[in-house]
């Protein structure tokens, strides 16, 4: 007489039910990896406007000690070039500017970027305007000045991520609405 081994399906689980958890699984894996992937771009982004800030600083500044003054070539600090920020990388060269001639005599040598620029400049006899938004008070000046604002629009959305140096703190960046 042979006897039957019975299972006890109470205790196992059917093929449907692990299909779901994989399936649940792989979603919050494929939510994860594309979480991650965002937060490393914006990263990526946050750093190469860092470098954008300090190396156009430098061309502004190198331009000041070739020839003994700085250039005003923005009308306002929301003035920018070579173009309004967007999402995507863009080459700093823009001849369709109209202030494409003021800003090539900086000769900036700088890669494809998020970053817009804007510069005022002016001489020991005349006081910055603070950028809106930004908690600096500049002091009087005893030199000629620059401020430099840029912006960047990670998420295409037409809000800004400002950064902000000058002559005042070389080497200082002051960044608002940074994690737009």
């Amino acid at each position: 007489m042979t006897t039957r081994r019975r299972f006890d399906t109470a205790r196992a689980f059917t093929l449907v039910e692990v299909m779901i958890v994989v399936a649940i699984v792989g979603v919050m894996a494929a939510l994860a990896v594309f979480g991650i992937r965002k937060y490393l771009m914006a990263g990526k982004a946050k750093a190469d406007a860092d470098g954008a800030m300090l190396g156009m600083a430098s061309a502004i500044r190198a331009y000041y000690d070739a020839n003994r003054g700085y250039l005003n070539c923005s009308e306002s600090y929301e003035d920018y070039y070579p173009m309004a920020p967007t999402g995507k990388k863009h080459p700093l060269n823009n001849p369709n500017n109209p202030r494409h001639a003021c800003w090539s005599l900086y000769n900036v040598r700088m890669g494809p970027t998020y970053m817009s620029f804007a510069v005022r400049a002016g001489t020991k006899n005349e006081t910055p305007t603070t950028p809106t938004g930004f908690s600096v008070t500049f002091p009087k000046p005893k030199e000629p000045w620059f401020v430099l604002v840029g912006a960047l629009d990670l998420d295409d959305d037409k809000t800004f991520a400002r950064y902000m140096t000058s002559s005042f703190s070389p080497g200082v960046i002051f960044r608002i609405n940074e994690g737009e």
